[in-house]
């Protein structure tokens, strides 16, 4: 009697793919299987379904795509499921012996893709938090001071003024820079036509931000 082996469910590395990229993960899953189906769904609510590895050509409107799943079966019965979607990401789950031999090559193969993310997700949560609670406190403590400025209670003097503005830009740069991580691209757009090397918006937004920083510590120091 052999024991029931439970299945290895891994979250593959974050970040966008192109269409042929997306069919050679697919090839890879499909190789030696008895039985393979793939679901397509785009976010106009269409679907499309096709089975058997020859049947694979290139979706219609890569970009529209929500979702694809992939479920896949072999000789030993074991399963291989494949999935992308839009704000959740990709992961595969093998759930027997070939379907776990199965999983290395995509795992290594969509790790070894250009420009995957390296934060992992909870040090994506973490500075999700982090920049939304600061942007909540920056914001806050602008709209008070305006309003205690504009009701006469307190008249502060320029420097304020530019150091609470530039903790507010803080704010913006830092949820910017997080929005373009290649993490967050993926969720927003999991597939891509085009790979290109535009500019690396995270780091000019960071940049941005130390900058504000700087001037930011600078005004409060004249102020003090």
């Amino acid at each position: 009697m052999k024991k029931t082996m439970k299945a290895t469910t891994v979250d593959l590395a974050p970040g966008q793919i192109q269409p042929e990229e997306l069919l050679h993960a697919l090839g890879l899953a499909l190789e030696g299987s008895t039985y393979g189906a793939v679901q397509v769904e785009w976010k106009d609510g269409t679907t499309a379904r096709v089975r058997a590895e020859n049947e694979l050509t290139q979706p219609e409107d890569p970009e529209g795509i929500k979702s694809v799943t992939a479920s896949v079966q072999y000789d030993d019965r074991s399963e291989l499921t494949f999935f992308i979607s839009v704000r959740t990401g990709a992961w595969a789950r093998a759930n027997g012996e070939i379907a776990r031999d199965k999983l290395t090559p995509l795992v290594t193969y969509w790790a070894r893709l250009p420009q995957r993310s390296r934060i992992s997700t909870v040090g994506q949560t973490t500075l999700d938090a982090l920049a939304n609670g600061f942007a909540v406190w920056a914001f806050a403590l602008l709209a008070l001071q305006m309003y205690k400025s504009i009701t006469g209670e307190v008249n502060h003097p320029a420097s304020t003024w530019i150091a609470l503005s530039a903790m507010a830009i803080v704010a913006v740069t830092m949820r910017l820079a997080i929005r373009n991580t290649a993490r967050k691209r993926a969720y927003r757009q999991p597939i891509i036509l085009n790979r290109s090397d535009p500019l690396n918006w995270t780091l000019i937004f960071t940049a941005i931000g130390a900058i504000a920083t700087v001037i930011a510590l600078i005004a409060g120091f004249a102020t003090d």
